[in-house]
């Protein structure tokens, strides 16, 4: 790892410093303004990286992400992309110091005292991604960040499913699913074992992010979506 670079880690309900995800090792530069995002088994970062977990899935997922983030970039939460290097599987993209996790998991911070406007800020970001026809599944405060023009972003976008595919085999994926997430799979698959991300947008946000948030923000929000006319 280059003296320029430095892990970036989440900070989690109890306070503790962690990994972010599964698929990526995360860098923050010295000057803290830009994310480097290399897709590798890297167990020197993550301590729970799941045993079944090949590079050939890490590989399709970081197609993903660098499709949506480059198809996406019309919509304002989007971090302006610098670099996509498919040879390393490394992106560059803009950030800010810290993601949100930083600031709801510190019991002397405050959403409320630091970004007022917050709710309005995901509610809208949630929305735009509606609006093109897309859902996101990576909701968690560690998912997004305040940037340098005090608006809230968002990051990992290989978790970002169109309207027009939002049917994935399960099979394909089980290697990053874990023990937290398990029955929020297990109950958007269908009978042809292929998870419907429609049904599970809608668990996560009903379900699942209020103990994330400390908040039940994404279910307000769900209910002001209007998408199933599109999905159906």
């Amino acid at each position: 790892m280059s003296s320029n670079w430095q892990y970036l880690y989440k900070i989690n309900a109890s306070g503790e410093r962690r990994e972010t995800n599964l698929l990526y090792t995360p860098y923050v530069n010295k000057q803290k303004n830009l994310l480097k995002m290399h897709f590798c088994i890297d167990p020197d970062y993550r301590s729970n990286q799941p045993p079944a977990l090949r590079q050939d899935l890490i590989d399709w997922f970081f197609d993903r992400e660098a499709r949506f983030l480059t198809e996406l970039q019309h919509i304002e939460q989007t971090p302006e992309i610098y670099e996509i290097d498919y040879k390393t599987r490394t992106i560059i993209i803009e950030w800010n110091n810290e993601s949100l996790s930083h600031i709801v998991n510190n019991k002397e911070r405050s959403l409320d005292r630091e970004m007022p406007n917050w709710r309005d800020e995901l509610t809208t970001c949630i929305k735009n991604f509606v609006d093109s026809k897309f859902l996101k599944m990576t909701l968690y405060p560690h998912c997004f960040f305040i940037s340098q023009n005090n608006k809230i972003k968002t990051i990992d976008y290989y978790a970002v499913v169109p309207f027009s595919d939002r049917f994935i085999s399960l099979d394909k994926i089980n290697a990053i699913v874990g023990e937290q997430g398990s029955a929020r799979f297990t109950e958007s698959t269908n009978g042809e074992g292929n998870v419907d991300f429609k049904k599970f947008f809608e668990l996560t946000a009903n379900q699942y992010l209020q103990d994330w948030w400390n908040d039940d923000i994404f279910s307000t929000i769900l209910k002001e979506l209007d998408y199933n006319d599109q999905l159906e």
